[in-house]
């Protein structure tokens, strides 16, 4: 095939490929805090509806030499779960993520830590992670098409908050709708290989 058939079928097939891929999306919060307050997250940060999730400057004077301290790595803001208790974030309806990794830390005490996957209310992922109190933990997941994610701390006893930092996830995409140049562009591609063919062919005749 003629390199420049190629060119432009390779162009086409690209483009959709584009449009089949969402971004993958790293939550700091440090957009999102309040200097020397505790602010619960609303829903619809990053996209996403929250519960019992809350965002404290981590690196202020109350907090020097604890978990909130050392698990805040990207700047002044982490988010916790607050009084220690099950927290989780989700996507809603018919809009699944992928959740790539994220960072853990023990505010005050090490401790043993659940997650949970679920798509449509049906669980599907399971992960037990031991966190430290002065180091935080690069937890891996890789979990894809789920649309909720829940924090349990096996630990009732005070002290069962956790820092979470650096949430890495991605938005399920959905099946591509290409815009009409890229429909153009790869018709285009498949005609000119036809008509390359079709000219071959009658030359061989």
């Amino acid at each position: 095939m003629p390199s420049f058939l190629k060119t432009s079928l390779a162009i086409g097939l690209l483009a959709l490929s584009l449009n089949a891929h969402a971004a993958k999306t790293t939550i700091n919060f440090d957009d999102y805090g309040i200097p020397d307050a505790v602010r619960m997250i609303d829903n619809g940060y990053a996209g996403l509806d929250w519960f019992n999730f809350g965002v404290v400057k981590g690196t202020g004077v109350d907090f020097a030499g604890t978990g909130y301290e050392w698990g805040t790595v990207s700047g002044d803001y982490a988010a916790f779960n607050s009084r220690g208790e099950d927290a989780g974030f989700s996507s809603g309806a018919n809009k699944n993520f992928t959740l790539y990794n994220l960072l853990l830390t023990a505010a005050w005490r090490d401790s043993t830590v659940e997650f949970y996957g679920y798509d449509n209310g049906q669980l599907k992922n399971t992960l037990s992670v031991n966190t430290s109190a002065t180091t935080p933990v690069l937890v891996h997941f890789n979990w894809s098409n789920i649309d909720a994610v829940r924090l349990h701390v096996v630990s009732k006893n005070f002290g069962g908050q956790q820092v979470v930092e650096n949430i890495k996830f991605e938005f399920t995409a959905p099946l591509p709708v290409p815009e009409p140049e890229t429909y153009a562009m790869l018709l285009a591609g498949l005609g000119l290989i036809g008509f390359a063919r079709r000219r071959k062919a009658s030359l061989r005749a």
